[in-house]
């Protein structure tokens, strides 16, 4: 599941298998944003990671959602101290 900046990935690592959701920083770099290690399977690393990756991006879309109304509060809170320093 691709969501341009973020994406999953699931990695064998001896016998288990490690599920994580990745970020891309630039054009070489990718971090790893969450992980979870000691699947049995392949399958069930990818179900955790599709499950994460949706639980993520939510609480991400929360976030800006949360930080783009402080903003706008924020600015009217300006524009109105503007008007009365304007008035006086």
């Amino acid at each position: 599941m691709a969501n341009g900046k973020y994406n999953t990935r699931v990695v064998q690592v001896n016998d288990t298998w490690t599920a994580e959701i990745t970020r891309k920083i630039n054009a070489r770099k990718v971090g790893v944003s969450k992980s979870k290690e000691g699947f049995a399977s392949q399958e069930t690393a990818q179900e955790w990671a599709d499950k994460e990756m949706a639980v993520f991006t939510d609480g991400l879309i929360e976030k800006r959602k949360l930080r783009a109304a402080e903003k706008q509060k924020a600015e009217e809170q300006q524009a109105g101290d503007a008007e009365i320093s304007d008035d006086e």
